[in-house]
């Protein structure tokens, strides 16, 4: 675990999609940091069991992040352990429906991946901004995807929920930027988490050759909720092994011709 530096002494953050993967990885880097920090997920048992070694420095909450209640619950559970929320990490996403054809896309499954990567999202920035901009700062962190910058093949209910995520970040970063309040997205390639654990990966298209784990994004994750970003606000931060530059030149190697 990161020893930590204790940049974010004195801060509250709230952190959805925290039991397990990059959530957790999230929660354990801001506590290290000197965060006072509310975990949010739906899976209770496992929030749980994996914030229960952070002692009084962690709070967990139930939360679907399509509930706007449930929102406004973790808030006061933020303010009543720690004082008003100063970082927002949007963390929770889902990927239903994703691998097969678009006749077969179910819209159920379409409309359920929005609600929980977009409006949710929204739904959390409703629910802080109020008091951020009462104190004239925070840090809202909204965790996309490289889907959120092109496309994935026979992935659209995820691609389209991820670019609306890009969206969404950039339209707000430009709203709140007069209140002190910064807006990025961190957009992570392939990560080795509970949503990809199970299936087969190609990385010989990434220039690192590998997947990240969770704690690689969430160095990225405390530099944007700390004063070192405090020029930042509706940017894209790229982390993807190089997946996004370019084809690598394995792509590149020439077979043999006629």
């Amino acid at each position: 675990m990161h020893e930590g530096s204790r940049r974010l002494e004195g801060r509250v953050a709230l952190v959805t999609g925290a039991a397990s993967g990059m959530g957790k990885a999230h929660v354990d880097r801001l506590v290290a940091d000197g965060a006072g920090v509310v975990a949010a997920d739906v899976d209770e048992d496992a929030l749980a069991r994996e914030t229960a070694r952070h002692g009084e420095r962690v709070r967990a909450v139930r939360l679907d992040v399509s509930d706007a209640s449930g929102w406004a619950f973790a808030v006061r559970t933020a303010e009543s352990a720690f004082g008003p929320v100063d970082v927002l990490v949007n963390n929770a996403g889902i990927a239903i429906g994703s691998g097969g054809d678009v006749e077969d896309v179910a819209l159920d499954d379409f409309r359920r991946v929005l609600e929980v990567n977009v409006l949710g999202a929204l739904s959390g920035v409703q629910a802080v901004v109020p008091s951020m901009k009462a104190r004239r700062r925070g840090s809202i962190i909204n965790v996309g995807s490289i889907a959120g910058l092109h496309g994935w093949y026979r992935s659209v209910a995820y691609t389209a929920s991820k670019h609306g995520l890009t969206g969404l970040t950039r339209s707000l970063a430009l709203e709140l930027g007069g209140f002190g309040i910064r807006v990025n997205a961190v957009h992570p390639g392939l990560i080795r988490t509970p949503m990809t654990r199970g299936r087969t990966y190609r990385v010989d298209h990434i220039p690192l050759g590998r997947a990240a784990a969770p704690t690689e994004l969430s160095g990225l994750v405390a530099f944007l909720a700390g004063d070192d970003s405090g020029f930042c606000t509706g940017a894209d931060f790229v982390a993807d092994g190089g997946e996004s530059a370019g084809r690598p030149w394995s792509s590149f190697v020439p077979t043999d011709a006629d």
